[in-house]
């Protein structure tokens, strides 16, 4: 989606993409530019947990990560791992 504001001259653009590949792949994202009153980022994934990249690989392994460039700096962060929990016994 592209939202341009005359009224405040921003302008905004996001996609959000999906692919998948049954049992092998999943991954889901959402990029972002945004520009307007002398300030700017690109945001691929963002910090929140929940609005991070995300994978997971053969049903077993996942993995997020955001990568944020803007007028003012830049942050990034990722991690990798395997997630889940077993109960043995009574």
């Amino acid at each position: 989606m592209a939202t341009y504001d005359g009224n405040s001259q921003t302008f905004d653009l996001t996609i959000d993409a999906q692919y998948s590949i049954p049992v092998v792949l999943d991954i889901q994202a959402t990029a972002e530019l945004f520009v307007g009153d002398g300030q700017w980022y690109f945001a691929l994934g963002k910090p929140p947990h929940e609005k991070r990249v995300s994978a997971r690989i053969f049903d077993l392994f996942e993995s997020d990560a955001y990568f944020v460039v803007s007028d003012t700096g830049l942050v990034t962060g990722t991690w990798t791992g395997y997630k889940n929990s077993w109960t043995f016994g009574l």
